[in-house]
């Protein structure tokens, strides 16, 4: 009974927001009170009945098996919006990437206080649904449209990540659905423009230091499979991962820290910010370390491998990370140590 109020619900907001349906808005007489009615109600039909529900069911009320059982519904319903609009003949590739992405965008509507974990099942569930309702349908020319639209996206989600003051769950769980819809476009389409190219690339290199280790590793798979759509790509990556590792490893355990202690002349930072600085350049090491990883230990599935030279650099930067007494510093060099030993002959 719930799919199926829930495909219904999904199929009546495809058809208000058809452009069928704005044809019939627009033939009626401009001062009608019907015309306003039903221009309000087109207008906000998407918003009214597929995305505030979801973004209000991350809240958990009125209890968390009521609201996870109700994210799943919006799933089936958010599928069968897709999949209605996708059949209607005037349909567009523009105007259904760009409904996918106000699905995708919902989660960061979530009520303040929502739990993680509902906010990360909300991103899950509309992920599944764009994913199987439109991503796997489009055609070549729709799956690069949506690939261009997907990574500007995440350009204006990582600038506002990078402007927030504390860690936002919301925005980390809309971050990953991207980017992991993103790995599923560059493996389907298997050559991507030069310029669409590089802004990807320049994008996860960005990206892959600034959120949380989960999305980190999608990222730096994300990375991978765009790598191998250009032979030189690998190599432009692993070196860019290796100065952004020693850079990293520079600032979270400076060599000149000891020596600043023991003179007395350190200017010491307020608390906060330094434990947010330190968090911050903690999460660069440990995220071009993970894409480091990535390329060192999939060698053998990229057209043209890993230059030798390159393995040379990985193996010198493990052994500065291993010899640092810092924490953070060692982690990354055993997961580059294990990445180096999955090739190891």
């Amino acid at each position: 009974m719930r799919d199926s109020f829930a495909t219904a619900l999904g199929a009546l907001a495809a058809c208000a927001a058809s452009p069928a349906a704005a044809a019939a808005v627009a033939a009626l007489k401009p001062s009608s009170p019907k015309r306003k009615a039903a221009s309000k109600l087109r207008d906000n039909a998407l918003h009214r009945c597929l995305v505030a529900p979801l973004a209000a069911a991350c809240a958990d009320r009125p209890s968390p098996a009521a609201a996870a059982s109700l994210r799943t519904a919006f799933a089936g319903a958010w599928l069968s919006f897709l999949t209605c609009s996708a059949s209607l003949p005037d349909a567009t590739d523009a105007a259904l990437v760009a409904a996918a992405l106000r699905g995708l965008s919902a989660p960061a509507l979530a009520p303040p206080g929502s739990p993680p974990s509902s906010i990360l099942h909300a991103a899950a569930c509309v992920l599944f649904a764009v994913r199987k309702g439109l991503a796997d349908t489009l055609s070549e020319a729709g799956q690069r449209c949506m690939l261009e639209a997907l990574v500007t996206e995440a350009t204006t989600l990582s600038h506002a990540s990078s402007s927030a003051e504390a860690e936002n769950a919301t925005g980390d769980a809309v971050v990953g659905s991207v980017v992991r819809l993103t790995t599923l476009l560059v493996g389907a389409l298997g050559e991507i423009p030069a310029p669409l190219r590089m802004r990807t690339e320049a994008l996860l290199s960005s990206l892959v230091g600034k959120v949380t280790s989960s999305t980190q590793l999608e990222v730096a798979r994300t990375m991978r499979v765009l790598a191998a759509t250009e032979p030189a790509a690998p190599l432009r990556a692993m070196q860019a991962a290796l100065a952004a590792v020693g850079a990293a490893h520079s600032r979270v355990s400076p060599p000149s820290l000891s020596a600043l202690r023991g003179s007395g002349n350190a200017v010491e930072a307020p608390a906060s910010s330094a434990a947010a600085a330190a968090a911050a350049d903690v999460a660069r090491l440990h995220g071009h370390s993970t894409l480091l990883g990535f390329f060192v230990a999939g060698a053998h599935s990229l057209p043209l491998g890993v230059p030798h030279a390159a393995h040379v650099q990985t193996l010198d930067q493990t052994h500065a990370l291993l010899n640092d007494r810092h924490p953070a510093a060692r982690e990354a060099g055993w997961m580059l140590a294990a990445a180096l030993l999955q090739v190891a002959p």
